[in-house]
C-alpha cells in the first residue's frame, strides 16, 4: 500500500507538548530516561489532516489501513515508562490505535463485499464539532480458504539478540505455525551479514522440521534487509501456489545497516516487488533501537499490514486476525471517498490517515495503489464535522456525507473488474448516546491526541479518555472487555508517567 500525496492541509507548527518531547528524540538527548524504550528510535511525524472547508474540498479520499502497530507499540513504551508529551509524534498513528481493538459492525448484505456502520454524536473535546465515526467490514470468502504459501523471513543479526527480540520472536513463531495445515506450506529464511534458505517449502503439518528450524535460530553480525528481502521473494516465488494466499513475514526490529536502508530506496526496492502476486506483511520487535518508520515503509508498499509484536499473546491476536489460513484477502487497493455536502456541513477534519491520503482524481484511477483488505476485516475512519444550520436540523432525509468504496476484487475473483459501493450517512447516524463502540473510538482518539500534543486536542483529557474507554466497556462480556480495560490501564498509566516526568523535570 503506497503512500500517497497528501491533499489535505496539514498543521506542521508545533505545540507547547510538542516542543517539550523535543527533548526525548531519537538522539537520546537528556530528558529521554523516563521513555527509556524510546531513545535512538526512528519514527516519521507525517502531521495532522486540518479542518477543510466541504465548499471549497467537498472530497477527502483516503486509502486503506489495516495496520495495528502504533498502538502495540504505544502500550510497549508506556508501560516502560513513557508518557503523555515524552513520546515522538511519530510513534503515534491514531488510524493504527482505532484499527487495533475489535467493533460490533454491521455484516456486508449477500452479494455485497462491504457494509458501513456509521455513528456520530456530540464531538467530546470540541462543543462546537460532531464527531462521525465509519465503521466498514468486509465480507468473509465465499469458499474454504485456500492454501497458503508462508514465507518466514527472520532477522537474526545481532541487534536482534535481546530477550524482547529474537526469544520473542521464536516464541512467537512457534504459536503462528501451529495454526497452518497440512495443504500449506512453510519457508524460513534469515539474513543477518549473510542471508540463507532454512526450510524451504515444509507441509504445514511438519512441525518437527518447522519448529526445529525456528528453535535453531541464533542472533550475529550485521543487518542485510536487502539481501534478505530479495532471498524472500526469491523463496516466495519457487513455492507460490497458483490460486492460493502467498505472504512474505519480515520480523525484525528494522535497524537495517548493510544494503538499502532509506525509507525512500525501502520504497522503492519493495514498489518494483509488488505486484507479483506475493504480500509481504511485517512484525517489528524490540525496543531501544527500534526503526518504526522502515518498518511500515516496507508493509505499506509491500501489499501487507503491520503490526508490532510486545508479546507471544499479541502475536497469536495478529496470526489469527491477519496472518492465518482464514486471513484471505478479498479486495486489493481499497480507497475511500468521502464526499461532504456543503450544505450540510461547514467543515471537516478527518482524523488520524495523515500519510494514507491520496489526490481525490486517483480515486477512480485503478493504477494506484491502496491498502489491502482480508476477508472479515474492520476499518474504521473518523472525522470531525462542524455542521451547518441546515445539517443541525433534525428533519429532513439529505445526507450530511456519501462515502464511497473502490477496489480491486482479490482472492478467487482477481481478475475481476474494479467494483465500488456508495453509503448515505446523515441525520439518522446522530444521537445523544451513539453506543459502546463509538465511545470506544472517542477515547483512542483523545488519547492519541493528547499522546503526540495535538493541536486538535481541545478541552480533551486523560480522564474524560479514560471514562470514554471504560463505558465502552461496560456492556460487553469478560472476553471483548478485555482488550478496552486495558486501554483504560494504559490511559491512566501515560498520565501518571507524564507526572513523574514533569516532577523528574521540576526537581532537575
Amino acid at each position: 500500500m503506497a503512500n500517497a500525496t497528501p491533499t489535505t492541509a496539514t498543521r506542521s507548527s508545533p505545540s507547547s507538548n510538542a516542543r517539550r518531547r523535543s527533548s526525548v528524540d531519537a538522539s537520546g538527548a537528556a530528558g529521554c530516561e523516563p521513555a527509556a524504550g524510546f531513545c535512538g528510535e526512528g519514527y516519521t511525524d507525517a502531521g495532522e489532516p486540518d479542518f477543510v472547508s466541504a465548499a471549497e474540498q467537498p472530497l477527502s479520499t483516503l486509502s486503506a489501513d489495516a495496520d495495528t502497530a502504533s498502538y502495540a507499540n504505544l502500550r510497549r513504551l508506556v508501560r516502560s515508562g513513557a508518557g503523555l508529551g515524552t513520546i515522538d509524534p511519530g510513534a503515534v498513528r491514531i488510524e493504527e490505535m482505532l484499527n487495533y481493538f475489535d467493533y460490533d459492525y454491521a455484516a456486508p448484505a449477500e452479494g455485497e463485499d462491504f457494509a458501513l456502520t456509521a455513528r456520530a454524536g456530540a464531538c467530546p473535546w470540541n462543543a462546537e464539532s460532531e464527531l462521525v465515526v465509519l465503521g466498514l467490514t468486509v465480507g468473509q470468502a465465499a469458499t474454504e480458504a485456500p492454501p497458503t504459501s508462508l514465507v518466514l523471513l527472520v532477522d537474526v543479526s545481532g541487534s536482534m539478540g535481546d530477550a524482547e527480540k529474537l526469544p520473542l520472536l521464536k516464541e512467537s513463531m512457534v504459536r503462528i505455525v501451529k495454526g497452518l495445515r497440512a495443504e500449506d506450506r512453510v519457508s524460513i529464511v534469515t539474513y543477518s551479514g549473510v542471508e540463507e534458505v532454512v526450510l524451504k517449502g515444509a507441509s504445514g503439518d511438519d512441525a518437527e522440521a518447522i519448529l526445529g528450524a525456528i528453535n535453531g535460530l541464533e542472533a550475529a553480525g550485521s543487518t542485510n534487509g536487502e539481501a534478505g528481502l530479495s532471498m524472500a521473494y526469491r523463496v516466495a516465488e519457487e513455492t507460490h501456489i497458483e490460486g492460493g494466499v502467498n505472504r512474505i513475514v519480515m520480523a525484525s526490529d528494522g535497524d537495517l545497516n548493510v544494503g538499502i536502508s532509506s525509507e525512500e530506496e525501502l520504497n522503492a526496492f519493495v514498489s518494483e516487488k509488488r505486484g507479483q502476486g506475493t504480500y509481504l506483511s511485517v512484525l517489528g520487535f524490540g525496543s531501544g533501537n527500534y526503526q518504526d518508520a522502515k518498518m511500515e515503509t516496507l508493509a505499506d508498499h509491500g501489499d501487507g499490514s503491520y503490526h508490532y509484536i510486545d508479546s507471544a499473546d499479541e502475536a497469536a491476536r495478529v496470526y489469527e486476525r491477519f496472518l492465518a489460513a482464514g486471513a484471505v484477502p478479498v479486495a486489493d487497493d481499497v480507497k475511500l471517498q468521502v464526499e461532504f455536502d456543503p450544505r450540510m456541513v461547514e467543515s471537516y477534519r478527518l482524523i488520524g490517515y495523515a500519510n494514507r491520503t491520496m489526490a481525490d482524481e486517483d480515486f477512480r484511477n485503478d493504477g494506484a495503489d491502496a491498502g489491502e483488505l482480508c476477508a472479515g476485516a474492520e476499518l474504521t475512519v473518523a472525522y470531525e464535522v462542524v455542521l451547518t444550520d441546515e445539517g443541525r436540523r433534525r428533519e429532513g432525509d439529505e445526507p450530511w456525507l456519501t462515502c464511497a468504496v473502490r477496489y480491486q476484487p482479490a482472492g478467487e475473483r482477481a481478475g475481476e473488474a474494479p467494483a465500488e459501493q456508495r453509503f448515505a450517512v446523515g441525520r439518522e447516524s446522530w444521537s445523544a448516546e451513539p453506543g459502546d463502540d463509538w465511545s470506544l473510538a472517542a477515547a483512542v482518539i483523545e488519547f492519541g491526541m493528547l499522546v503526540r500534543g495535538s493541536e486538535f486536542v481541545g478541552t480533551a483529557t486523560a480522564d474524560g479518555a479514560a471514562a470514554l474507554a471504560e463505558n465502552s466497556a461496560s456492556a460487553l462480556d469478560a472476553t471483548d472487555r478485555t482488550a478496552r480495560r486495558e486501554l483504560v490501564d494504559l490511559i491512566r498509566q501515560a498520565s501518571r508517567n507524564a507526572a513523574a516526568f514533569d516532577g523528574v523535570v521540576a526537581a532537575s
